[in-house]
């Protein structure tokens, strides 16, 4: 899959409603400081979709982005190969449909990474504001071209 921006109406039923649902549980985020709504929504190889909401903390760096919540959830609920991930992100008092999509902050996209070595997928990302009128479709791969990769920094061969 390449990078490519889509239209909400062209994608597949079950991407859409991932993005769906990424959207409205970005009602959930508790954003008391920066007032951003994020949310995501994980699908698994099974066909279940696992939620997350940002929490986001005084110190800032103690917050816990929408993505590793969703991821979270799988793995919590012994489901974690992930193969599709939707965010869903921005200002709810200044939403409009031009806004540029939310896309994975850097930590978050190695968590993505990570997941997808556990999946053995390149997980598909879509991302969108919040009113779902720009969509961005691509892979972690493409997001994160060079990922940390612990193993392989601690291989000699």
């Amino acid at each position: 899959m390449s990078e490519a921006w889509v239209s909400f109406s062209d994608l597949s039923t079950d991407i859409a409603v991932l993005l769906r649902k990424a959207q409205s549980v970005s009602v959930n985020a508790y954003n008391a400081y920066s007032k951003f709504r994020v949310g995501a929504a994980a699908l698994t190889k099974s066909g279940a979709i696992y939620e997350g909401a940002f929490l986001e903390n005084a110190s800032l760096g103690l917050s816990i982005c929408a993505e590793p919540a969703a991821i979270m959830n799988a793995n919590t609920n012994g489901d974690f190969n992930i193969s599709a991930i939707a965010i869903v992100g921005g200002n709810p008092q200044t939403a409009t449909d031009d806004d540029n999509p939310v896309t994975p902050c850097g930590r978050c996209r190695q968590i993505i990474y990570e997941a997808s070595t556990v999946s053995n997928v390149d997980i598909a990302v879509y991302c969108a504001n919040l009113k779902l009128t720009k969509v961005l479709q691509t892979t972690i791969s493409q997001l994160l071209p060079f990922p940390f990769n612990f193993t392989e920094q601690n291989n000699p061969n």
